[in-house]
């Protein structure tokens, strides 16, 4: 029972199938480098002027395994998280800020995959500090994963919006044999736009995490799939030919389960509008006189 409780608990189920979800997703990337002995990161190290690549190459990838394995056993949680952001944070200073924000779309490889990484892990983090955090700060880590998920789903559908790449996608659906493609594309980026909106204020978190779940569901099952696990492949620092993986749709589908079950005991708040009401004028020494 103890065991278990090491890896679930009701309470933190939300962050706990997170930090599961990330240690898969961070093993697979780091034992796929150690099996296949590839040379493409300790080469690219090399050319950013680091002594010895392929060591730290080596090193970097050996680290992932060994620490998902800890992080998964929530053991060394805030150490290990804090050093696999840091890791992040520092791949995109060095290598993706460069090529653009979108992993998926505009632009190829770009820093969003690695944002989303570090927000999780930071809700990971702050899961493990919670005994030490001030009541207050409780929330710090969720909060903050939830409005850089809003800021990544926000960003794909207001580009679809504005640049008409919904006809792209629209037209994918109809020869996927989907009917009416283009209007369930436009629906779907309104869920992305104004629905982010909505779940950063925390207002009907559960309904708008549904549908966007339903959504990045149907796309791996469609879409990416065939492509692979990997959405960059697997020791290259480029797109894989065939396509995107499915990774990012699971992370963002993770994120987005941990955030309805973060806002459980208020799943379909609405705003609430003040309403004005008439209040009666105070009645004057005279009418209370005469009981008028």
């Amino acid at each position: 029972m103890q065991i278990a409780k090491q890896f679930y608990s009701p309470k933190r189920a939300g962050t706990d199938l997170l930090r599961l979800v990330l240690c898969a997703m961070i093993f697979t990337h780091g034992f796929d480098r150690l099996w296949s002995a590839n040379p493409v990161l300790g080469q690219y190290l090399n050319t950013l002027g680091f002594p010895m690549g392929a060591l730290l190459a080596q090193l970097i990838s050996s680290f992932e395994v060994v620490g998902s394995l800890l992080l998964a056993s929530r053991l060394f949680v805030v150490p290990i998280g804090s050093l696999f952001i840091g890791l992040y944070l520092a791949s995109i200073l060095l290598f993706h800020r460069h090529i653009g924000f979108w992993i998926i779309g505009p632009s190829d490889n770009g820093w969003e995959l690695s944002l989303m990484l570090c927000g999780a892990l930071f809700a990971v983090v702050c899961e493990g500090l919670a005994d030490r955090l001030p009541a207050k700060y409780a929330r710090l880590g969720m909060d903050a994963m939830r409005l850089i998920l809003c800021i990544c789903i926000f960003m794909h559908g207001a580009h679809r919006l504005l640049t008409g790449h919904s006809n792209v996608l629209g037209g994918i659906l109809t020869e996927k044999g989907f009917p009416f493609g283009l209007q369930i594309i436009i629906g779907v980026n309104l869920v992305e736009t104004i629905g982010t909106v909505l779940i950063a204020l925390r207002l009907m978190v559960f309904p708008i995490s549904l549908v966007l779940i339903c959504f990045y569901s149907v796309g791996i099952v469609w879409f990416h799939w065939q492509s692979g696990f990997f959405i960059v492949s697997p020791g290259e620092l480029k797109w894989a030919p065939e396509g995107w993986g499915w990774e990012y749709s699971l992370l963002l589908i993770t994120c987005l389960v941990a955030t309805s079950w973060d806002n459980r005991a208020a799943p379909f708040a609405w705003p609430k509008f003040a309403k004005l009401r008439h209040r009666p004028s105070t009645p004057t020494i005279a009418q209370q006189a005469s009981g008028t």
